[in-house]
């Protein structure tokens, strides 16, 4: 048997589920493991002191924009990243080289740039490099390579994930399935996010599994649901109580904003008492995590980074569109040029109905209109991004959720 062991919200949720290396290789057949880059001895600014020199430090071009200074100068605000995720950059107009730049970012993608470290505000802020040299690097052909990825196993997140979606009733556990062996190969690699959380290869992977994860607990791991969710809530509450000990030891204190537990608690606290006004309703878990599944679908194509096929992702939802013009130059982790401005919430729902059309599977018109409400609603307000208010005691499950796994997400400093 080969057993998977994994620790989840500070070991509040414990997995460790036994499978058999014939099955273990046939969920890995059907659902093969992406190969990742590799993030050894890669440059890493938070490690670097301000001051410190970097020296032809290779990196993949995020975003960029000019800027003015306060006397009306222009300067270049820029956004790299490589395996150990965000380096922000600057570039003065000093010099004789700034339009050149310019020129390079609007063209190119991958660089080597030297500069000093800085840091602001000091001690507290985000460092940066300033940038005294630049130049392509002709001798990195995937820039995927310079991409963040997940720390974690591929294979036993797969084999994981897998395990729990052929464990739901039909016809839900086809729906889920079918869907994963259609898009497995956008889904398996891409990030959740550009900053908040997950955001590296497979992100949205784990994300999805955290989500999972907590679902299966709140439904079977305490007397009733509701007791679950409190006592998540308790555990949340201890984890924001320690978050703000350690700030007031701390010799440079964050402030409140910067806190990751700043006003989830009572947000969370917030969420479960909604849920109790649903108490005589009942859930389907099933369902429940079908909308797991797909709750972040849609950002295989609200995202894009380099080394994916930005066009096949699209093909199947628009077959008759016209991509003679398509062609994002190959990036970081950025919002894709066309979901960016739609949104993956938008895109979850019509992958979902992609999936029940295509593969010819009949839901309850019910079961469809519940799953819609709970991926439009998982944001939770419409100030954060949600399509529609928590309604259905499902759709305040898999806000809180999905939040829960965010900054539990933030918290631990392991992918």
């Amino acid at each position: 048997m080969h057993k998977i062991t994994d620790n989840h919200l500070a070991n509040t949720i414990a997995i460790d589920i036994e499978v058999t290396p014939e099955k273990r290789e046939e969920i890995l057949q059907m659902f093969p493991a992406p190969e990742l880059p590799n993030r050894e001895s890669s440059f890493n600014i938070n490690e670097k002191t301000p001051g410190e020199y970097a020296e032809k430090v290779n990196v993949l071009l995020n975003s960029f924009s000019v800027e003015k200074t306060a006397k009306g100068g222009n300067w270049l605000k820029i956004e790299f990243g490589n395996n150990n995720g965000k380096i922000n950059a600057k570039m003065w107009d000093n010099s004789g080289s700034f339009e050149r730049t310019k020129a390079l970012l609007e063209e190119h993608s991958v660089f080597k740039v030297s500069g000093k470290i800085e840091q602001f505000p000091p001690e507290t802020g985000p460092k940066s490099i300033t940038i005294e040299g630049i130049q392509v690097n002709s001798e990195i052909n995937n820039p995927f390579e310079l991409l963040p990825a997940t720390e974690k196993s591929i294979e036993d997140l797969t084999v994981e994930l897998v395990t729990y979606l052929e464990e739901l009733k039909e016809p839900y556990q086809t729906v889920a399935l079918k869907a994963l062996k259609h898009y497995w190969k956008e889904f398996s690699i891409k990030p959740a996010a550009r900053n908040n959380h997950h955001a590296y290869l497979s992100g949205l992977l784990k994300h999805t599994l955290g989500l999972i994860r907590i679902t299966r607990f709140i439904r079977d791991q305490k007397a009733n649901p509701f007791d679950a969710m409190n006592y998540l809530v308790d555990v949340a509450y201890k984890e924001s109580r320690k978050e703000s000990i350690a700030n007031i030891n701390a010799e440079n204190p964050v402030k409140d904003r910067d806190l990751i537990w700043n006003d989830a608690v009572e947000h969370l606290r917030n969420v479960f008492n909604g849920f109790v006004r649903k108490k005589n309703e009942e859930i389907n878990f099933d369902l429940l995590i079908l909308a797991d599944l797909f709750h972040d679908m849609g950002k295989m194509l609200e995202y894009f980074n380099a080394a994916e096929n930005s066009i096949e992702k699209y093909k199947w939802l628009y077959p008759n569109a016209d991509f003679s013009t398509y062609n994002p130059k190959p990036s970081g982790i950025t919002m894709d040029p066309i979901g960016g401005g739609t949104g993956h919430i938008i895109f979850s729902t019509m992958l979902l109905q992609q999936i029940l059309i295509h593969e010819d599977i009949s839901l309850k018109i019910e079961d469809i209109g519940k799953l819609n409400h709970c991926i439009a609603a998982h944001h939770g307000k419409m100030e954060w991004g949600s399509a529609a208010w928590m309604e259905k005691p499902e759709a305040f499950i898999i806000h809180f959720v999905d939040m829960l796994d965010a900054r539990w997400e933030k918290a631990d400093p392991i992918k």
